[in-house]
């Protein structure tokens, strides 16, 4: 009854047990007194190769590199491994053996007493964790080992109960072997064809706009529409100083009345005085160049008001920015744009550089809509690289945007900004993981 009861308190505080220190601790010293043993080690099974004493009786600590740890350890390991073991089993230690491990005899130690038990500690699901030895000077009776089976099977279960989680799927993929497997399958899908793709930030700007420029060398007088107003053909849009314009046409008009009274005089008094006809074709080319520049100064006057070729927006900063300042002729004031052509504008870093071909698809996450995502197509990829107003040197891309993913018509508003993914040709999975490792390590290396 005494026997009894003190197995059902072993397994109590088995499973009372919170960690593996402690389990060990109880598995050890309990099971040395309910079977009266000398001395017991605790072996842990990693797969179904190599053992490892993770604990004994009487010692706070394990020393692997002891002289009697190592070479017990590859005695059970030669002994036992490859056996189906499960139950307990005597057997004896007094005749060393050869082992594996440096071809040297391992020999236990002379205070080891005759008699030896292992015992195989078998988790429920039927793996087996480990291997409990038990030695003594008196052979174990069928009975005791009917006991320290029993017990095994408790000290299994709760030993793989404290084992985490992550631990317990680490040692299922040793035991059956799944590494070998998974570095298979990890070696073949390296050979997967992806395709490859980059980051790149984009911008949605117009597309095909009118540019308007400065028609003449001048000072700008007053601009006649506001930032972001929608503007008809025609309708006028920058105003030049043209005081100076205007004193230059009158004085050319007044040069030519006086050119032409003149040639007219000439032209009577020729038929008086055979002289005065020699003058006629001075004076008639003289008329002909005031008359030219007459439309020449006409022509300016009417330069100094810029008008809209097209229909759209007028995209600019502030009036005040351009008021009084002025300008060379050809110089860009501001651009007019149709809401409804747009395009991306990307600059892709030549470190992120892939090969990239026209009408490659091209998908924009922009900042204000991020779960979004529009769809472009590439029309355009600068051959040399510039640098950009961030100061990086970029490949300048264009892509057409008509509508987003979803099929819907509504276009992002010009000047939005996000992030570009460019998709490039088809690359073995390796490469597309390995390209930035392996282009950084070039440059380290230098080769």
């Amino acid at each position: 009854m005494n026997a009894y009861l003190r197995l059902l308190s072993l397994e109590k505080e088995i499973r009372s047990a919170t960690d593996e220190s402690s389990l060990h601790s109880i598995m050890l010293n309990r099971l040395k007194s309910l079977i009266h043993a000398d001395y017991l080690v605790l072996f842990k099974q990693h797969g179904g190769h190599r053992l490892t004493a993770v604990a004994s009786s009487d010692v706070s600590g394990m020393d692997h590199n002891s002289p009697f740890v190592k070479p017990l350890e590859a005695l059970i390991s030669h002994r036992i491994l490859g056996e189906p073991l499960e139950r307990s089993k005597s057997v004896d230690l007094s005749q060393p053996v050869s082992t594996p491990l440096g071809n040297k005899n391992a020999e236990i130690p002379s205070w080891f007493k005759p008699a030896t038990l292992l015992i195989p500690l078998i988790h429920p699901d039927g793996r087996r964790v480990g291997f409990m030895l038990v030695n003594r000077r008196l052979p174990f009776s069928p009975h005791e080992q009917t006991l320290a089976d029993h017990i095994a099977q408790t000290m299994a279960h709760a030993w793989q109960a404290l084992i985490p989680v992550r631990r317990q799927w680490l040692n299922t993929f040793r035991q059956h072997n799944l590494r070998w497997w998974f570095l298979g399958l990890l070696t073949i899908s390296m050979f997967i064809p992806v395709r490859l793709s980059v980051l790149a930030p984009a911008e949605v700007v117009a597309d095909q706009p009118e540019l308007v420029v400065a028609p003449l060398t001048g000072v700008i007088k007053e601009v006649l529409v506001t930032p972001h107003e929608q503007v008809t053909p025609g309708q006028p849009l920058i105003r030049f100083e043209d005081t100076d314009l205007r004193n230059r046409l009158l004085l050319v008009e007044e040069e030519l009345l006086v050119s032409e009274a003149q040639l007219l005089k000439v032209r009577q008094q020729s038929f008086l005085d055979g002289h005065s006809a020699e003058q006629i074709a001075e004076l008639q080319a003289r008329v002909n160049l005031k008359k030219a520049e007459l439309s020449y100064s006409r022509e300016l006057l009417e330069r100094s008001t810029v008008s809209a070729r097209q229909p759209g927006i007028a995209v600019f900063r502030d009036k005040s920015d351009w008021i009084g300042k002025p300008v060379q002729q050809g110089e860009r004031i501001f651009y007019i744009a149709d809401p409804g052509l747009v395009e991306l504008q990307i600059f892709l870093t030549v470190r992120d550089a892939i090969t990239l071909t026209p009408g490659t698809k091209v998908k924009l996450f922009l900042d204000t809509r991020p779960l979004e995502p529009l769809v472009a197509t590439l029309t355009y990829a600068s051959y040399d690289a510039e640098v950009t107003p961030e100061g990086i040197l970029a490949y300048r891309l264009k892509a057409s945007l008509r509508t987003n993913e979803r099929g819907s018509e509504e276009l992002p508003r010009i000047g939005l900004q996000g992030t570009a993914k460019l998709y490039g040709e088809y690359a073995p999975l390796a490469m597309y993981l390995l390209r930035r490792p392996l282009a950084y390590l070039r440059q380290w290396i230098g080769f």
